[in-house]
C-alpha cells in the first residue's frame, strides 16, 4: 500500500514538474520574442528617424534655394535705375536733375519692368514701391482675375497701420525683410478667395541718404507650394510615399517659420534658415 502511494505520489510531482518546466518554456519564448521584437522596433524606428531626417534637410535645401531666389530677384529690382530716380525726382520738384527725367517717367518705366517681371515668376502677386513720408504707395503693379497691371493713383493705399510697413520703414541699407504668412488684405479687409502671402522688402534711400521708402515684393505661398509638391513629386526626390502622403505638406504645416519672421527685420545673412521651416497661419 505504502509503495502505491508512494508512486502516486511521484506521478504528481511528475507532472508538475512537467507543467513547470512547459510554463517556463513559453516564458522564456515569450521573453525572446519580447526582447526581439523590441530590438526590431528600435532597429526600424531608427532607421526611420534616419530616413525622415535627410529628406527633411532635402526639403528645407529646396525651401532655402526658394528663399535665396525671392531675395535675388528682389535686389535685382531694387538695382533698376528707376528705383534710384523716383527718389531723386522727388526731392528735385519732380525732376530727376542728374538723368533730367521726370518723376512720372520713372514711374511708368518702374510699373513696365514690374509687369514683365510679374509676367515672368508666376508666384509674385504684387511689387509696389511704399513712401516712409505718408505711408501710401507710391506704384503698385499686381495681378488679379488673370490680368497683370498698374494701378492708377487714385487705387493706391495707405499702408502705414501694416506689421510689415513698420518693420520695412526701420530698415538699414541693403537689410533684408521677411514677413511672416499672413492673408493679404486690401481696403482693410481680408482678400476673399484667400490668399496667403509672404513679403519680402529692402529699403530705399536718397542720394542725400534720406530714407524714402521701400520696394516690396508680395509671394503667393500657394503658388510657391505647389513648387514644393512638383519637387517632392519628382523622380529624383529622395521623398519617401510615407513623407509624401503625410500631412507635412498642408499649408498649416508648411509654413511654420512665419510666426518668428513676423519678429525683427531680418538681415540678408540671418533670415535663410527661417523660410518655411514653420508654416502656419
Amino acid at each position: 500500500m505504502a509503495a502505491v502511494i508512494k508512486q502516486k505520489l511521484g506521478a504528481k510531482y511528475s507532472q508538475k514538474m512537467l507543467g513547470f518546466a512547459v510554463v517556463g518554456a513559453i516564458l522564456v519564448t515569450v521573453l525572446v520574442a519580447f526582447l526581439f521584437e523590441s530590438n526590431l522596433s528600435q532597429s526600424v524606428l531608427d532607421d526611420v528617424s534616419s530616413q525622415l531626417n535627410h529628406q527633411t534637410s532635402e526639403i528645407e535645401g529646396f525651401t532655402q534655394r526658394q528663399a535665396v531666389q525671392y531675395a535675388d530677384n528682389l535686389k535685382f529690382l531694387h538695382a533698376t535705375p528707376s528705383v534710384s530716380g523716383i527718389p531723386r525726382a522727388t526731392e528735385n520738384a519732380g525732376v530727376d536733375p542728374k538723368e533730367n527725367t521726370s518723376f512720372t517717367l520713372w514711374k511708368k518705366r518702374l510699373e513696365t519692368i514690374f509687369i514683365a517681371f510679374i509676367e515672368n515668376n508666376e508666384e509674385v502677386d504684387q511689387l509696389r514701391i511704399i513712401s516712409i513720408g505718408d505711408g501710401k504707395e507710391v506704384l503698385r503693379v499686381e495681378r488679379s482675375g488673370g490680368k497683370i497691371s498698374a494701378l492708377a493713383d487714385r487705387e493706391l493705399q495707405v499702408k502705414s497701420t501694416r506689421d510689415y510697413y513698420k518693420e520695412s520703414a526701420q530698415l538699414s541699407r541693403n537689410e533684408l525683410y521677411m514677413s511672416g504668412i499672413s492673408l493679404n488684405r486690401e481696403y482693410g479687409k481680408v482678400e476673399y478667395p484667400y490668399k496667403p502671402v509672404l513679403r519680402l522688402s529692402l529699403p530705399i534711400f536718397s542720394e542725400t541718404g534720406r530714407r524714402y521708402g521701400f520696394i516690396i515684393m508680395n509671394i503667393n505661398t500657394s503658388i510657391a507650394l505647389a513648387g514644393m509638391t512638383e519637387f517632392v513629386s519628382s523622380p529624383s526626390s529622395c521623398i519617401s510615399p510615407m513623407m509624401k502622403a503625410s500631412s507635412f505638406y498642408t499649408l498649416k504645416n508648411v509654413l511654420i517659420s512665419a510666426k518668428t519672421l513676423r519678429q525683427k527685420p531680418l538681415g540678408k545673412r540671418n533670415f535663410l534658415p527661417l523660410f518655411l521651416k514653420v508654416l502656419g497661419t
